[in-house]
């Protein structure tokens, strides 16, 4: 169970960190 909530945990970051990038390089590329 420890391992499974340690996965969901990665999992939802890495979809959080996934948009963050996404967003941040949207903004680069506007502000070029």
């Amino acid at each position: 169970m420890w391992d499974w909530t340690l996965f969901l945990l990665a999992f939802a970051s890495g979809i959080w960190l996934g948009h963050a990038v996404a967003r941040v390089a949207d903004w680069l590329r506007e502000w070029k």
